[in-house]
């Protein structure tokens, strides 16, 4: 499996020599860092994807009222004073209905919102608790109301951890070209590890070029059968995103890469445990004079689309 692998790669790696550049902000550098984000010299298809709206989730769209109630009836603090408890629902009101009048409400009128956050708080978290075994569900709550929310300038904001910001293309690429190498030329005992991380690395960069709303479990835990080959399409990827899969377009290498991968288990690409994946990533990521400065990068950090600012990360970041 290793030897298929490193011809793979190795053919790859030929086929892109051409834009290498050692000015890494020039038009061939950029062109050598998109090939390897994209696993083809190719990747301008790719790269102009339509962004794709999902279907509401069933859940939302009961009316809110019987749900409402329930939590009424825990009887909690927050919900003390009727004029410090956010608004019963209207009649007939569906619960995204509910949920985006909420939003907007908080949103525009300021003086409501210092009254009510403690008890949107409160319910929103009941909705989490009562659906926590419906990820899905989930999804779209944390899209209108995240469980780590603050308000900035009228707006509410997601807090997230650090190492879901961005990072620069070059760095990006220069961790794949690590991990492509400790395949090619590493330990032997190391090598299945680091092609294992770079495929799921690939395939994290996949969902984030199509802008894809996934989790990393479900990347790793995606099945053989999940790669096709579609006309007009060419490869495709089967990613489960909320509630619906997503064909998410891929190169041939990838597809050829990951086939190969497949070759030890009849149902999912990747096989072992995802902490192996993660050291052999981390010595990648420590390998990369270009990602020094950048903070903690982790597999997360891959499914959010690489910039071109180079050497920049969207926030302010700690060295870990």
């Amino acid at each position: 499996m290793i030897d298929d692998m490193k011809k793979i790669l190795q053919a790859f790696v030929q086929s892109i020599a051409c834009a290498r550049s050692l000015e890494p902000d020039s038009y061939s550098g950029r062109a050598y860092a998109y090939a390897w984000l994209y696993a083809t010299k190719d990747y301008l298809p790719l790269m102009g994807q339509p962004r794709v709206i999902q279907p509401l989730n069933k859940a939302y769209q009961v009316p809110v009222q019987p749900l409402f109630d329930e939590w009424v009836d825990l009887c909690l603090d927050v919900q003390n004073k009727d004029s410090y408890r956010i608004p019963d629902p209207l009649e007939e009101e569906t619960l995204w209905n509910y949920l985006k009048r909420l939003h907007t409400m908080v949103s525009d009128e300021k003086e409501r919102r210092k009254i009510w956050l403690r008890s949107l708080r409160s319910f929103t978290e009941f909705l989490r608790v009562k659906f926590k075994q419906q990820i899905e569900i989930l999804g779209d709550l944390e899209s209108i109301f995240p469980k780590k929310m603050e308000f900035v300038e009228d707006v509410i904001i997601r807090k997230v951890p650090k190492t879901l910001y961005p990072i620069d293309i070059w760095a990006a690429s220069q961790i794949l070209q690590n991990l492509a190498f400790l395949v090619m030329e590493g330990r032997p005992n190391a090598q299945a590890s680091a092609a294992q991380a770079l495929g799921l690395a690939w395939v994290c960069l996949a969902a984030a070029h199509a802008r894809c709303t996934t989790r990393l479990d479900f990347l790793h835990e995606i099945a053989v059968s999940s790669m096709q080959k579609l006309l007009p399409q060419g490869q495709v990827l089967l990613i489960r995103a909320r509630h619906i899969k997503r064909e998410v377009p891929i190169s041939k290498t990838l597809y050829d890469y990951l086939d190969v991968l497949s070759k030890d288990d009849d149902m999912y690409v990747f096989g072992k445990d995802l902490r192996s994946y993660r050291r052999s990533f981390d010595h990648a990521v420590s390998l990369s004079n270009m990602a020094h400065d950048l903070g903690k990068i982790t597999f997360y950090t891959l499914m959010h689309r690489p910039h071109e600012v180079l050497g920049y990360r969207h926030q302010d970041v700690v060295q870990n």
